[in-house]
């Protein structure tokens, strides 16, 4: 029954247990092939795809991306194992730093599959991994050189406090914390708009809107959006063919990840309205209003106010 669409989003989401299974054994053939079998039963519509796809172009060359759920972070492996498909990402869903067997994997790479991810932990303190004790407290994360120089800054790290979780920090929250010291800016990084801010542990502060990502800066209070990166992507029609799948293959338990698409437009209008500039912001409303209909994606009635109020805006600045 086409009409049952959480059903399709449990096979997907069965498949891509699957999928793991096998990456977690070294098998990508194996993996690929969950995959294609998930994508032909369904699990995976076109619109899920475009999205993973969208938010794998959000990222710069050699990124690394932070993943929510099964919603997000399915497509993008998809694309990436069966597709081939900017496999230079290092794709991380956030939950899954829990499982020692995965951010083994992590730290070593899997050719074909995963990139290996900056994490300093040894093999014997993975496979160890437990909730250490932990009072909040503010951790440098520091900042290479080409990092400052291509950010504009001078700082040489940025403070993040790391809040505890009940006089503990969870080992997934660990493994994040070392993969983002490991790392230094050397490798850009991206959080999916899917992830809570709780789950964030304390960055949102340094974190930029960039397509349907946010991206890590070294650099206190950021703009809300790097405008250049998001226009790229949200200005393109082709980047939203797929969307009017959603009238035949919903899934209403996940569909809403595409509301993510109405984030970035408002975040653009946002931007243009405080440098007063009028057609641009009509310009990135028609775009939105074009590219992601709001008869196929339902907006929350919180982004129609927004949309309420530029229009009103428009009116009274043209």
């Amino acid at each position: 029954d086409p009409g049952l669409g959480d059903a399709f989003y449990f096979i997907g989401a069965e498949y891509g247990a699957r999928a793991r299974a096998d990456l977690q054994s070294g098998n990508v053939d194996g993996a690929a092939e969950q995959f294609r079998l998930g994508r032909k039963e369904g699990g995976y519509p076109a619109w899920m795809l475009e999205f993973g796809r969208n938010l794998l172009k959000s990222c710069e060359q050699d990124a690394v991306l932070f993943t929510s759920g099964d919603a997000d972070s399915n497509p993008v492996e998809y694309l990436q194992v069966v597709d081939g498909y900017r496999t230079d990402v290092t794709v991380i869903p956030i939950a899954l730093l829990e499982r020692p067997w995965f951010v083994l994997m992590l730290k070593n790479g899997l050719e074909g599959a995963v990139r290996a991810a900056p994490l300093s932990w040894s093999e014997f303190q993975v496979m160890n991994m437990h909730p250490y004790k932990w009072q909040t407290n503010t951790i440098e994360i520091p900042v290479v050189k080409s990092a400052r120089r291509k950010y504009g800054t001078k700082n040489e790290s940025i403070d993040w406090e790391l809040a505890d979780e009940g006089g503990h920090v969870s080992p997934g929250r660990a493994a994040l914390a070392d993969i983002l010291v490991t790392n230094q800016f050397e490798r850009p990084v991206y959080f999916s708009s899917g992830i809570s801010n709780a789950a964030l542990a304390g960055i949102s502060g340094y974190l930029q809107l960039s397509g349907v990502a946010r991206r890590m800066v070294p650099v206190d209070a950021p703009d809300d959006v790097d405008v250049e990166a998001t226009e790229k992507l949200m200005f393109d029609p082709t980047n939203f063919e797929a969307v009017p799948t959603v009238r035949t293959q919903d899934m209403p338990r996940v569909s809403n990840l595409l509301v993510n698409y109405y984030a970035s437009y408002l975040y653009l209008a946002l931007h243009y309205s405080r440098a007063k500039d009028v057609a641009m912001v009509e310009r990135v409303l028609g775009a939105m209003k074009s590219n992601v209909p709001s008869d196929i994606v339902p907006m929350p009635e919180g982004l129609r106010g927004s949309v309420e109020n530029f229009d009103k805006w428009i009116k009274e600045h043209r």
